[in-house]
């Protein structure tokens, strides 16, 4: 990621190179014994100790039957500019949502590290069962960084840049990410050596330790994207990639291959359901594969960087992936379950079928039409989340709000909620629901400091496409301030 408060260029890789058995396997004598649990997106994510999880631009490894999150903490100043690091931390989950921190692998100037000041970014964990260590591996120093521990979160010793014995220099090997594949281990990373045109690159690390870059596998010629992951289904690898934003979301791209070392097909935009021009509001990171007794799921990880863009809530986004002859699909769930024993998923049936549903992102999913005040603007005065939206006009004033963005919707009944404050006089005030230009359900709006009004048991065919919507009629100087529009299945 490229950003004025950003010393280097985004690119996160990963691989997981596990395959795909249609159906799953069971074997004799095993059974699944964990339960569901369920992914809560657009929220503050919270470890078991009711700590904040800053977990950006890391990685997700799985040893044993439990699952490793390692983050770099990146540092800000509280008005949206980076300025270094704060520590490396380690997470430990069997369920991939009740997170266990293990504690602080490496700090500002620990054991040999670099200064708080520094940038110090893009962990990933690996194990060499010949050093018999663990290898943390980072973007720091202009290049690729290592430390090193002989247990998963203890103290990593600070090994530094890792030497490049592949006979191929560039100028500098920036935003990587490490991985395995078979016996092999490998960064991949923007090589900046023409022009810095952050073109993506494969080296593979020395097989006996991984703290020296040996050989170099493959090198891009043309594009430049950024937060490159790979990810081998069956005999076929999936490349995955953002755009280039800064530290702003972006629409996600993929590419496969049989081959690691070159045969790529052309760049495409990966589909989303429903449709959204930035991947949910995130930036791609990296994929988590959920091998289970009867099926393995693949895992879409997003950052949200809101510290620096105030584009929230939250500052991590997890979505399924679903794959249709080949294809991948990004399935925007709210909420979601997860079962890693099984491997399976299923969508929650309290999911938000809405996009944008808090104003986190702006107006982005909704449109203002009609009306004396296009007036509608976001504020922090707010339910929950970041942001409210707010309209109010000294003058008389009438306008529309609406979110058309829920799609081929599943036949039954539905429930409409929304978080208001309102107050002042009004001719009119109600929120509706549109189904084409009908209007199927419609309640008023009620005067008072934040509270909720709902329409319930709103019937819904299968394929419908569904808007909500609030139309104000009011006198001067009378507000109303709406948060966390929601539309569920029942």
């Amino acid at each position: 990621m490229r950003n004025g408060n950003r010393p280097a260029a985004r690119l996160v890789a990963s691989i997981a190179a596990i395959c795909l058995v249609a159906g799953g396997a069971v074997l004799a004598g095993e059974t699944a014994s964990a339960t569901p649990t369920t992914i809560v997106n657009d929220t503050i994510w919270k470890d078991t100790s009711n700590q904040t999880m800053k977990c950006q631009g890391g990685n997700v490894s799985k040893f044993g039957s439990d699952y490793y999150w390692i983050c770099s903490d990146i540092a800000d100043d509280g008005n949206g500019n980076w300025t270094g690091w704060n520590g490396v931390y380690v997470y430990k989950s069997g369920d991939l949502v009740n997170w266990v921190r293990q504690g602080t692998i490496l700090a500002p100037s620990r054991d040999g590290a670099p200064s708080a000041s520094n940038w110090v970014g893009r962990p990933s964990l690996l194990y060499n069962s010949t050093s018999g260590k663990y290898v943390a591996i980072f973007e720091a120093g202009g290049g690729v960084s290592a430390a090193t521990s002989t247990t998963i979160a203890g103290n990593y010793t600070w090994i530094g840049r890792l030497p490049n014995t592949s006979g191929y220099t560039p100028i500098e090997i920036n935003d990587i990410s490490a991985f395995s594949d078979g016996s092999n281990a490998y960064v991949v990373g923007n090589n900046d050596k023409n022009n810095d045109q952050r073109l993506g690159g494969t080296w593979r690390l020395r097989p006996s330790d991984y703290l020296a870059i040996d050989t170099k596998v493959f090198e891009e010629t043309v594009g430049a994207r950024e937060a490159h992951s790979i990810t081998k289904i069956g005999s076929t690898y999936y490349w995955f990639a953002s755009g280039l934003a800064g530290w702003y979301s972006s629409p996600t791209q993929y590419r496969t291959s049989t081959s690691l070392s070159g045969g790529w097909s052309s760049w495409a935009t990966i589909a989303t359901t429903p449709s959204s021009n930035n991947s949910f509001n995130t930036q791609f990171d990296f994929i988590v594969p959920v091998v289970g007794l009867q099926g393995t799921t693949y895992v879409y990880a997003g950052d949200r960087y809101s510290q620096f863009t105030g584009q929230g809530p939250g500052y991590t986004a997890w979505f399924p992936l679903s794959f249709a002859s080949g294809v991948p699909t990004i399935n925007g769930y709210t909420q979601w379950q997860i079962d890693t024993a099984t491997g399976t998923w299923s969508a929650s049936t309290q999911t938000n079928v809405l996009q944008n549903p808090g104003f986190e992102s702006g107006l982005s999913s909704w449109t203002t039409a009609g009306g004396t005040v296009q007036g509608w603007t976001t504020t922090s005065y707010k339910s929950q989340g970041a942001q409210s939206l707010n309209i109010w006009s000294a003058n008389a004033y009438t306008s529309w709000l609406a979110n058309s963005s829920a799609t081929n919707l599943a036949a039954g009944t539905y429930t409409a909620t929304a978080q208001i404050y309102a107050g002042g006089t009004w001719n009119t005030g109600v929120m509706q629901i549109y189904r084409g230009s009908t209007v199927i359900a419609q309640t008023n709006i009620t005067a008072g400091a934040w509270h909720q009004i709902s329409l319930t048991n709103v019937a819904v065919n299968q394929g419908d496409s569904l808007t909500v919507g609030f139309w104000i009629d009011a006198q001067p100087n009378a507000w109303f301030y709406v948060d966390d529009v929601r539309l569920t299945k029942n």
